[in-house]
């Protein structure tokens, strides 16, 4: 059942609107965020761990794409993805030496980039859900 046979329900379309809503705002997010790694003049070293931030991010906005455009298996690569960044974000806050140009925050703030992937998760349509409510 593709997405596009799934369009007659208000219900659904509202779903949709949220999921688009919520992927665009954070593929902006993630690909500012590596626009600024790069572009930044106050970072004139980046970490591996950075480089592995970037690639990540990149992982996340492109897989967020797939997201929008139906591919229900591009959920899973979001969700690695997210939480390899959330690792690697754990990682960077447990270092020894903090580095210059990150603003470090609490030990459960990081947890709450699950919020918008759990919500996206959600409303994701799927087969058998349609099912129940049509």
């Amino acid at each position: 059942m593709k997405l596009a046979e799934l369009t007659h329900n208000k219900y659904l379309k509202t779903r949709l609107a949220i999921i688009f809503i919520l992927s665009g705002l954070l593929i902006l997010y993630h690909l500012s965020k590596v626009i600024d790694l790069y572009i930044t003049p106050g970072i004139t070293e980046a970490s591996p761990l950075l480089l592995i931030q970037s690639a990540v991010r990149i992982a996340i906005a492109s897989s967020l794409l797939l997201v929008v455009f139906g591919q229900k298996r591009a959920l899973w690569g979001m969700w690695i993805a997210i939480t390899a960044l959330t690792v690697t974000r754990y990682i960077l806050l447990l270092q020894t030496e903090p580095l210059s140009g990150i603003e470090f925050t609490t030990y459960l703030s990081y947890l709450r980039g699950f919020i918008f992937p759990a919500v996206i998760t959600l409303c994701y349509p799927t087969a058998r859900r349609e099912k129940l409510t049509t």
